[in-house]
């Protein structure tokens, strides 16, 4: 496992929440562990995200439709899946719609394909 990406989903993730979130918002991380998996939840009080945006907002040069007035490229999220995935794990974004923020989960194997380990 690379620490440093894995790092750089992490402060992608809490960069989002706050950049796309109201000044004053709250953005909320945990990390929780279970035999085989580190899951990290990173929730914000944010711009949200409509449900057709969920999958969208994780492909190269994409962004909502309300965060398009936000400066950023779209690769972020991109970058954060190629990474996620590339050390065997998952990320999803969770939404209840517009204005209502956004939760991000990621889950990484405790113990990745190579036998390295976190």
């Amino acid at each position: 496992m690379d620490p440093d990406r894995v790092a750089q989903v992490l402060t992608n993730l809490v960069g989002n929440g706050i950049k796309y979130s109201p000044e004053g918002g709250t953005v909320t991380v945990t990390v929780t562990q279970t035999a085989d998996t580190v899951d990290l939840r990173v929730e914000d009080q944010g711009i949200g995200l409509q449900p057709q945006e969920l999958q969208e907002v994780f492909a190269p040069y994409s962004r909502a439709a309300e965060a398009r007035s936000i400066r950023g490229l779209g690769l972020g999220l991109y970058i954060c899946r190629a990474i996620v995935e590339a050390h065997g794990g998952t990320i999803e974004a969770r939404s209840e719609g517009r204005g209502r923020g956004t939760t991000f989960l990621v889950s990484l194997p405790r113990h990745p394909p190579g036998g390295a380990t976190p």
